[in-house]
């Protein structure tokens, strides 16, 4: 049932790339309808998130964000990472859309790097040395300056206790 399932959805895909967005979605809910007759929520987990790639590019940031959403939990259950990261990017384009940067910046980092804000992270002051476990406690867009921009770099901040601790610079 799963080459079925897939054959739907990838022919959605094709139907989408050709501007044929109602057949598109014909497809994909026909793909959606057997995952879920047949319990198969590895195929119903990119079923949703295609159908989430349709609805932002007709506009549906809600529908998007939806069913990008529904489609995480699937992807965690059978343990894929990269079905949980383009469900993040989903959603920061989402958010990037509907004019929301910063929100869509720690979404993006979150996809790129796996980092959220609270993540326990282990961080250390250069390369090689043992480092120390903390908290992310914001993530934040790059200024615009272009020697920032070119480096795509994420900047994260830290609580000020962990960071006094990994600088090795205490309470003066």
């Amino acid at each position: 049932m799963r080459g079925l399932i897939v054959s739907l959805s990838s022919l959605g895909v094709l139907a989408a790339e050709d501007g044929d967005a109602e057949r598109a979605e014909t497809l994909f809910a026909e793909a959606e309808r057997l995952a879920r007759a047949h319990g198969d929520d590895a195929a119903l987990a990119d079923v949703l998130l295609r159908r989430g790639r349709l609805a932002l590019a007709a506009g549906g940031l809600r529908a998007a964000s939806r069913l990008a959403a529904m489609s995480v939990p699937l992807y965690r259950n059978y343990g894929t990472t990269a079905g949980i990261a383009w469900a993040i990017v989903l959603l920061a384009l989402g958010e990037e859309a509907a004019g929301k940067p910063d929100r869509a910046v720690r979404l993006f980092a979150a996809a790129d790097a796996g980092l959220r804000v609270g993540a326990r992270v282990v961080l250390a002051s250069a390369p090689g040395l043992p480092g120390d476990t903390v908290v992310i406690a914001a993530i934040v867009r790059r200024r615009a300056d272009p020697s920032e921009v070119a480096r795509q770099e994420y900047h994260v901040r830290l609580h000020l206790d962990h960071l006094q601790r990994l600088a090795e610079y205490g309470d003066r």
